[in-house]
């Protein structure tokens, strides 16, 4: 099929703790610091790959800070990211927390990490070749998503 021609791996990153330092619910430019072993990792090995970015975001529905805030930021980064030569070709978010302080983020979603609907999502708007692909991470949640989704894990720290 042509859908499999047009197939390429990716990516999935990460983004608090492992693309970006993680200083707790970052949301203001100021605190956007990249840690460098991703970036020279993502350099290294993004040659005709996708890179995207999975991210829980409790702190939007905790109300530490705002959808727009986020937005605002991930702009920010994504600029930033491709001045270093890099191109972020999606980014998918979850917002939603069962204690959730901000009543439309209060639910259990199963596009939370450790489940996998930001990658399934991606995958359902991408041709992603899920068995090149892998998954880079710095906790457990992550480890079970890229489990979940069939992808092969690494954690940040060992790159």
């Amino acid at each position: 099929a042509l859908s499999d021609l047009l197939k390429k791996p990716a990516i999935f990153l990460d983004r608090d703790g492992t693309l970006i330092e993680d200083k707790g619910y970052v949301h203001k430019i100021k605190d956007l610091k990249f840690k460098n072993n991703t970036i020279n990792f993502i350099k290294k090995f993004q040659k005709k790959k996708y890179l995207f970015i999975v991210t829980n975001q409790s702190g939007i529905g905790r109300g530490y800070f705002t959808e727009n805030d986020f937005f605002n930021f991930q702009k920010n980064l994504k600029e930033k990211i491709y001045q270093k030569d890099i191109l972020i070709d999606d980014v998918r978010y979850c917002p939603f927390i069962s204690n959730a302080k901000i009543k439309k983020f209060k639910k259990k979603s199963k596009f939370r990490k450790p489940n996998n609907l930001m990658i399934k999502s991606l995958t359902n708007n991408f041709f992603i070749d899920l068995k090149q692909s892998i998954m880079v991470g710095n906790s457990v949640v992550d480890q079970k998503c890229a489990y979940k989704s069939k992808l092969k894990y690494i954690n940040v720290d060992t790159i």
